[in-house]
């Protein structure tokens, strides 16, 4: 059996933040950054965040970020 390894997102808060930003982002992108930060052993400002997100997107915008994020951490989306 191999050794599991963990992959974690310095400064994952401002690391989401821009990505928000940039206009060349999509969902699916700032998705996989959410599920970054949150796995990360930082505690980022989820609300901070999801007022980001809902300035750049709607609240089904946010909640297909979230729900695709939980579906990257469980292992559902590669």
């Amino acid at each position: 059996m191999s050794p599991a390894v963990k992959i974690e997102l310095i400064n994952c808060e401002n690391c989401i933040l821009d990505e928000i930003a940039d206009k060349e982002s999509n969902r699916n992108d700032v998705a996989e950054t959410y599920a970054f930060c949150i796995i990360s052993s930082e505690k980022p400002n989820f609300g901070r965040i999801n007022r980001a997100i809902l300035q750049r997107w709607t609240r089904s915008g946010l909640d297909y970020i979230k729900r695709r994020a939980w579906n990257w951490v469980e292992g559902k989306v590669q």
